[in-house]
């Protein structure tokens, strides 16, 4: 197994753990989360890293918010990614872990129009290529390389 296939190889670089999912028979989309902290970060760019209970990465991801991706888009919005997440999410005897690293949000100008981003897509596939280089593969829920 390469080594970054374990989620202490992203702890090493900084990656804290924010949330798990799990899957629950109150929710219509059938998985809820429960966030690390009381008052989770919200509205903040991150790289994040989806593992089971034994530290096998599962996907690597990237968000412009963070808690958005975890608590409603993962949780409820309807589309192909989200879907597949949910019903693997669903299958699990224990919940998924999510491991993230924060990014600050760059503020900037570009004709007049002020504008803002960060550089979560650049280290999600910084990342991705380094998962593959030592791996020869993705993790199981990343479907390919953006």
């Amino acid at each position: 197994m390469g080594k970054s296939k374990h989620i202490k190889f992203y702890e090493k670089i900084g990656f804290v753990k924010y949330c798990e999912m799990y899957p629950s028979d109150r929710l219509t989309q059938g998985i809820d989360v429960t966030f690390e902290e009381e008052n989770p970060k919200r509205g903040i760019p991150a790289v994040y890293v989806m593992a089971d209970k034994s530290g096998q990465v599962l996907k690597i991801g990237q968000s412009e918010d963070v808690f958005d991706r975890c608590f409603k888009q993962y949780k409820c919005v309807t589309n192909t990614t989200n879907n597949r997440i949910r019903a693997f999410i669903r299958e699990q005897p224990e919940p998924i872990d999510i491991y993230m690293y924060s990014l600050p949000t760059i503020l900037g100008e570009i004709k007049g129009y002020a504008v803002k981003t960060s550089q979560s897509k650049g280290f999600e596939y910084a990342l991705l290529n380094e998962y593959w280089e030592l791996n020869q593969d993705l993790p199981p829920l990343n479907e390919m390389k953006k």
